[in-house]
């Protein structure tokens, strides 16, 4: 059985377990009844699938009630069902980070994820040359996409732009260091050369991080 992370980048491509794994990954809790309709299979179909996920331990179910009427399923994806999506080799980074801390301060953790954020402009600005508006953020959203935030963007409104990364690689470093997560923020604003504002973080407890992008005003969004 196919079972990420390849899926994650060929996503027509995968088994119906992958698929539902990678929709609860970016859709966040979601009910059984939503999940059949997002799916295109029944219900029935579903629930198979989704047992036969719950028996390995990746996701988990629960009861909700919304307005009148029976409580309804939901599933979620579990604890256990992050190791299948891309870390970046977190473990050993926060080690080293940690290790870092102690001899030189947190000062010195703050220029090494800074270094890292420098590394990563030189890099996205090549694919990001002649691109403006709209087209930019997606761009950037793509190369995300292969690093494995499962990043995508899209219009919010007139003048704004979101981009949404479903999975953080690195979030056991954010949650112990914040400043992963403020210097992502300033580099997307090097980047694309305007207000961006993280409203949603993983490292906090959101199932998404989510950015929001100003739009310049002598940029025009297209379509």
């Amino acid at each position: 059985m196919s079972e990420l992370p390849m899926a994650l980048t060929e996503q027509n491509q995968t088994a119906p377990a992958d698929r539902l794994l990678l929709l609860l990954k970016r859709e966040g809790p979601t009910s059984l009844v939503d999940l059949a309709r997002k799916m295109n299979i029944s219900k029935m179909g579903v629930h198979k699938h989704l047992v036969n996920l719950e028996g390995r331990g990746l996701v988990e179910r629960f009861y909700e009630r919304r307005g009148v009427g029976r409580p309804r399923l939901w599933f979620r994806l579990s604890q256990k069902s992050g190791a299948l999506f891309p870390k970046a080799y977190s473990d050993i980074s926060l080690f080293a980070l940690s290790f870092i801390e102690r001899k030189l301060g947190r000062d010195a953790v703050e220029h090494v994820l800074k270094e890292r954020q420098n590394q990563l402009y030189a890099r996205y600005s090549e694919r990001l040359a002649g691109k403006e508006g709209l087209d930019r953020v997606k761009e950037l959203a793509k190369l995300r996409d292969e690093d494995g935030y499962m990043a995508e963007a899209r219009r919010a409104g007139k003048n704004s732009i979101e981009m949404l990364e479903h999975n953080c690689p690195v979030l056991q470093i954010a949650s112990k260091y914040q400043e992963a997560c403020w210097t992502e923020t300033q580099l997307f604003t090097r980047l694309l050369g305007t207000k961006v504002q993280a409203t949603h973080r993983a490292a906090v407890g959101d199932h998404v991080c989510r950015f929001m992008i100003q739009a310049k005003p002598s940029v025009s969004l297209g379509r």
